[in-house]
């Protein structure tokens, strides 16, 4: 057995059975390298698909710019192993099944390439250790996720592809999309969508009693679209669309369209909502109700910055935050609004990460002090990347450190 990975279930293991840091003994894995973009990791795309009660495939997307090929006068190589360790979701973390594989794969005739692993799942809930790393660069990517089997209706028994026939491995979409849905595990005639409008708030502040928690409205529109060969979605409004193959189960596959630039802040009001965290709710309205939103965002930044050159610099730092948290955190709302999102825009990537299928603890650490945020995975019909905050009063005195470094015109670092 690789004892690497059987310390990995250990350590998980224990992270589940701990309700709290004071509980927790043993020292636990740092995962940072999670939600750190500086950190060299190897890009890919991953889908679950249930076909049957008793098989799967985990759908494996590689792009050759992504990877260090090797080439000669017959082919174009990449050498990259694969591995994977499936636990039970549960608060045990119980051992299911493991996988070890290198993969030798030939780009010379095309520069994309999906690979297809079997999996044996019973209709159970799982939790996915996944790794991949390219073999000739040494660069590794670890991945966690979670498959919901104990449903015909959740979302992994879906897919979703395009008119090129390319399969959709996020559930992020565009205005100008079209998806065709297939779906095996019973014969309907006919999807049902229920169309949401994007009108949730941002996260809560961290020492906030009153919480903003998830708000699963009325859908703002029902339509059905006819299950064949030909049938296509499109996403012409901005807002989230949950696709059911029976309405009696309330559980689907959704995707969200949260506009065409995103994850990317681009417009004016695009750059103005995040600045809510820095701002009083008294000052935020002021900036929302200028009708010139770039007047309103150009007018923040030079008063916090004081001159138009140390702007420059806030600005950038500031909105690539707001870019990685729409990558990383994304889950019924755009990421920048999200528990996570808010504390990454604000303190930055975080010096350690403790992470299991329930929890994520993130810490920031420093020679003078010490930090610790946790964070809940709240799952929901819509996605499982939704994590809540534990929020506690005490979080003000370091978040307004952090609001008074930013609004005196200095990034604020926790400096290791």
């Amino acid at each position: 057995m690789n004892i690497r990975f059987l310390l990995f279930g250990l350590i998980f293991l224990i992270i589940a059975s701990c309700a709290t840091q004071k509980k927790t003994k043993s020292k636990l894995k740092n995962v940072s390298f999670l939600y750190n973009p500086s950190i060299s990791q190897v890009k890919f795309k991953h889908k679950i698909f249930h076909i049957t009660d008793t098989t799967s495939v985990l759908k494996i997307h590689l792009n050759s710019d992504d990877l260090l090929i090797k080439a000669d006068d017959k082919s174009k190589k990449a050498r990259v192993l694969i591995k994977y360790r499936i636990y039970l979701d549960n608060n045990k973390l119980d051992f299911y099944d493991s996988l070890s594989t290198i993969y030798n794969i030939d780009f010379s005739q095309k520069k994309q390439i999906d690979i297809d692993i079997p999996l044996k799942l019973k209709p159970k809930a799982y939790f996915f250790m996944f790794t991949i790393k390219d073999l000739y660069r040494n660069i590794k990517t670890e991945e966690y996720f979670l498959t919901d089997k104990t449903s015909k209706f959740t979302k992994d028994n879906f897919i979703a592809t395009s008119k090129n026939n390319y399969i959709k491995f996020d559930n992020i979409v565009k205005q100008n999309d079209s998806l065709h849905i297939i779906y095996k595990r019973q014969k309907v005639d006919s999807f049902f969508v229920y169309y949401f409008k994007n009108s949730f708030k941002q996260a809560s502040l961290p020492f906030s009693i009153s919480l903003v928690k998830a708000q699963f409205l009325t859908p703002d529109s029902i339509y059905k679209f006819a299950n064949n060969d030909t049938s296509y979605i499109s996403f012409e409004k901005e807002g989230f669309y949950e696709i059911l193959a029976d309405t009696s189960q309330n559980k689907g596959i959704t995707f969200f369209n949260f506009g065409d630039n995103f994850p990317y802040i681009k417009t004016p009001t695009e750059m103005l909502n995040p600045i809510v965290y820095l701002t009083s709710q008294t000052e935020f309205k002021k900036y929302k109700q200028m009708p010139n939103k770039k007047i309103a965002v150009d007018e923040f930044w030079l008063k916090t910055s004081k001159n138009a050159n140390s702007a420059k610099g806030l600005i950038r730092v500031f909105y690539n935050r707001v870019k990685f948290a729409n990558i990383y955190f994304t889950s019924y709302k755009e990421g920048w609004k999200t528990d996570r999102g808010m504390i990454y825009i604000i303190y930055g990537a975080p010096s350690v990460i403790n992470k299991s299928n329930k929890i994520e603890r993130w810490i920031y650490s420093s020679q003078n002090s010490m930090m610790q945020f946790t964070f809940i995975n709240k799952p929901n019909i819509y996605t499982d990347n939704n994590f809540e905050l534990e929020h506690n009063e005490s979080y003000s005195i370091f978040w307004y450190k952090a609001i008074d470094t930013w609004r005196n015109g200095r990034i604020f670092y926790v400096t290791q």
